[in-house]
């Protein structure tokens, strides 16, 4: 075994992916995400001006399910990005159980509106939202695993980003650029 990761955002897109790659790579795995089981619904409009609440594919039971026909240990630990509180319990959760995260990937991002809107028309509980969600998250989540990483002299925390500051938007804001 090569220990135990930790992967936000597991349910779907890279998250997932990541998850069942560090399975493949021997890792048992800690995954994390809002939607647990496949068609959970809740609002994914990029703008605040319409809703989509269309159940988006992918559950962190498909992803478990993928990780255990590769051998692994896996261990479900819902938590929303916007509840710092339930981000603690999700890390506590796994240190209770497996005692150790060696790698922590911070894949899991905002999904909702105000994505897309323009900042001037964006409300401010949405950027609220975003920034606990994208900046806050991950700091919570790094702060709970580091103390026992610092103990052991050793881990790994990744953060996955977007390369959107490298790039041209596809449209302009609040026409469904950024």
């Amino acid at each position: 075994m090569n220990g135990v990761a930790f992967v936000t955002g597991a349910s779907r897109g890279i998250g997932a992916a990541t998850a069942v790659a560090l399975a493949e790579a021997g890792f048992d795995l800690a995954i994390s995400a809002r939607t647990v089981d496949e068609g959970d619904a809740r609002d994914h409009s990029p703008t605040q001006h319409q809703t989509d609440i269309r159940p988006l594919p992918g559950s962190l039971e498909a992803t478990a399910a993928r990780i255990k026909r590769l051998g692994r240990r896996v261990l479900v630990v819902p938590a929303d990005l916007s509840d710092r509180a339930s981000l603690k319990s999700a890390v506590a959760t796994v240190l209770a159980k497996w005692g150790q995260v060696d790698v922590l990937v911070n894949a899991g991002q905002y999904i909702g509106p105000g994505e897309t809107d323009l900042v001037a028309d964006t409300a401010l509980e949405l950027l609220d939202a975003q920034l606990e969600a994208n900046l806050m998250a991950p700091m919570t989540l790094i702060k709970s695993v580091l103390p026992q990483m610092l103990t052991r002299n050793g881990g790994t925390i990744i953060t996955v980003s977007s390369d959107a500051a490298y790039r041209d938007p596809d449209a302009p804001a609040g026409a469904g650029g950024w």
